[in-house]
């Protein structure tokens, strides 16, 4: 969904969510552009951008660290012929950290699928591929400079709106929704996604217990010493996917309401999950008001 985007608002509003979840040890730094023009774009996907950036640089600063994040605005002219098309202005974010660096060989692989440098059950390595594909998708570039021991920053070049009448760029209202006290399962092995979810549904009231893979939640899902409302489900996921979880949910806890949120659903895979009993399903990537609308409504209704 394209439409007028606050790029700064944006990357203040996520700011300010992973800075209650990020350790103290790691702080932020802005210098943002003031005016900086609207960019066409899909808001989901551009929060899914610096989302990634932001938890790969905290997972590189281990000892701590500073993440800074810059925007500027950029001719196509003025930059290296082939990147960027010359005849359009770009908004420039810069996202640099004070972590680990990357060797020359690490940092020519970088997006692409399902490779990572994380030890094994830490995500799937898609985190970046995706970075990139959702940079190119809105013809834009990605470029990465490190330096091992002294950091790593991604240079990313988003085209501005066109001069054409937009609507004025939306606030990007990250937490609209009613809250509750429930006790809610996140269920979701990448970083990103899972403390964004967390912490935002943590700040409307709701008590949540994260996990980080299918097997995590089976075995907090096995505890009946704990109590859950509703689950939010990820679906693909290394080890145990959603569907396996969803059959130890049916097993032990047939009560319990589920959200299933996934990038792609096959017939398949929905069959599968109908045949369950498992109808709610949200597609990735999503607004953070929309889905907290979505579980508020699924735990107002009666069993």
């Amino acid at each position: 969904r394209f439409s007028s985007v606050d790029l700064n608002q944006l990357v203040r509003d996520l700011v300010a969510l992973l800075s209650e979840t990020f350790p103290r040890t790691v702080s932020f730094n802005l210098a943002l552009k003031d005016g900086l023009p609207p960019l066409h774009a899909d808001q989901n996907q551009l929060q899914q951008v610096i989302l990634n950036l932001c938890v790969n640089a905290r997972d590189a600063m281990n000892a701590g660290g500073t993440i800074s994040l810059t925007t500027s605005i950029v001719s196509g002219d003025s930059l290296p012929p082939g990147r960027v098309d010359p005849r359009r202005n770009y908004a420039r974010l810069q996202v640099r950290d004070t972590g680990s660096g990357m060797t020359p060989e690490v940092r020519q692989r970088i997006f692409e699928p399902f490779f990572t440098t994380k030890q094994e059950n830490h995500g799937t390595g898609l985190g970046l591929a995706v970075v990139y594909g959702i940079v190119t998708s809105h013809q834009g570039s990605i470029e990465v400079d490190s330096t091992v021991g002294v950091g790593s920053t991604f240079d990313i070049l988003l085209p501005l709106a066109a001069d054409v009448a937009l609507p004025a760029p939306a606030v990007a209202t990250m937490g609209d929704f009613a809250g509750g006290t429930e006790s809610l399962l996140v269920v979701d092995d990448e970083d990103a996604l899972r403390l964004m979810l967390t912490t935002a549904l943590t700040r409307k009231g709701y008590q949540i217990t994260p996990a980080a893979s299918g097997l995590e939640a089976i075995e907090l899902i096995a505890d009946m010493a704990k109590h859950f409302d509703l689950a939010v489900l990820d679906m693909n996921m290394p080890g145990a996917n959603g569907l396996k979880v969803l059959k130890a949910i049916r097993l032990c806890r047939p009560q319990l309401k589920v959200l299933v949120v996934s990038g792609y659903v096959t017939a398949d895979v929905r069959t599968s999950f109908e045949a369950l009993g498992q109808r709610d399903i949200m597609q990735k990537p999503y607004a953070l008001a929309d889905i907290g609308q979505r579980i508020r409504s699924l735990l107002d209704v009666a069993p």
